[in-house]
């Protein structure tokens, strides 16, 4: 046990105190206690983790409101916070969309293509956790067409 082999280091002229010991066992037990809430706390509060409250908590940490995107399912919130992450990583360039697309949108094969008229068309956006215009990277001044 934790605190035990914390107390047994106490010298002995303070472990024979009787209130110092308690005091000490009582301390430790606490320490004892928060260290093995923790885990739980650190999956509650991670993305893969997070459900329910603790789910919108991290979307409202993050400015994402769960109730803008029409009260959606976990796995659907999930998806939108992973997919507005993934895009504020995003570095501008054209050759990174792919990569970017499939990390946020695994097996949908979402594309976007270049008209080269400051437009650009997306497929393949239907099953996508939220608007296409929120969730894909297109510059400011391009016109996202779906497709």
């Amino acid at each position: 046990m934790l605190p035990d082999s914390y107390l047994s280091l106490l010298t002995p002229s303070v472990r024979e105190l009787p209130r110092f010991s308690a005091l000490a066992e009582a301390v430790l037990r606490q320490a004892e206690d928060l260290a093995a809430v923790l885990p739980s706390l650190l999956s509650g509060f991670s993305l893969t983790g997070a459900e329910g409250l603790l789910l919108d908590l991290l979307g409202a940490s993050l400015g994402l409101d769960r109730s803008a995107a029409a009260n959606p399912s976990d796995e659907t919130f999930r998806a939108y916070i992973r997919a507005k992450l993934l895009l504020r990583r995003w570095d501008g360039s054209a050759g990174s969309v792919p990569a970017l697309l499939e990390a946020a949108f695994p097996g949908q094969n979402v594309t976007l293509t270049d008209n080269g008229d400051m437009t650009v068309t997306a497929r393949n956006t239907e099953n996508l956790p939220g608007a296409p215009a929120d969730l894909l990277p297109v510059p400011p001044g391009v016109q996202l067409i779906l497709s």
